[in-house]
């Protein structure tokens, strides 16, 4: 169905629809100590050298957000480093706590693809998918934990290294309710409703 309209076919990689989950680490954190004994506090993954050890602020394996890669066209984007330092040089540390050293993205080719993609909604009704989470449905208060940005999921403040976001006045032509749109959405779960009722009759 999704093939009958052209700019998908034009602007969009087939793996922007078809990708069924990717792996995503959001908030990588290099913890280093200053006292090795520090360090046995901590059940965490070893770092880039043993004066570090490794965490993560969450880690997600879904559909991925959506960005531009170098042809210009749509294409699944995940962090290839949202990356924060910790100096922790005592127990009641007073170092640098939390320092985030880059917000770097990068489009990408997930490698699960399948034949069914998300529905019309899965992008053109979710800001957040696009880097544009609303404060309203916000889960994560990242600056309330002093992680110096407002969301992962907003664009301010990060970058795409092999591409670029989608604009937030893309998204609003690409998310309004055109005859066209309804159209082929209709026509979407209609044929959607023709397979399950087919399904049922075996």
């Amino acid at each position: 169905m999704e093939h009958r309209i052209p700019a998908h076919l034009e602007r969009l990689e087939c793996y922007a629809c078809h990708s069924a989950w990717a792996p995503q680490e959001y908030g990588t954190f290099f913890l280093r100590f200053r006292d090795p004994l520090l360090k046995e506090d901590f059940d965490l993954k070893p770092g880039p050298s043993p004066d570090y050890l490794r965490s993560a602020y969450l880690k997600k394996q879904d559909a991925p957000p959506l960005g531009l890669n170098e042809r210009g066209r749509i294409s699944p984007i995940r962090p290839q480093f949202i990356a924060y330092y910790t100096d922790i040089m005592s127990a009641r540390n007073s170092g640098p706590e939390n320092i985030l050293l880059a917000a770097e993205w990068r489009a990408f080719f997930p490698h699960t693809i399948q034949r069914g993609t998300v529905t019309c909604e899965g992008c053109h009704d979710n800001p957040t998918r696009f880097l544009l989470e609303p404060e309203a449905v916000r889960i994560y208060q990242l600056e309330k934990d002093g992680l110096q940005l407002e969301s992962f999921w907003l664009q301010e403040g990060q970058r795409v290294v092999n591409g670029d976001f989608v604009s937030a006045s893309r998204y609003l032509r690409m998310s309004t309710k055109s005859p066209a749109y309804t159209k082929a959405y209709i026509e979407k779960w209609k044929t959607f409703l023709n397979h399950v009722e087919n399904s049922s009759r075996h």
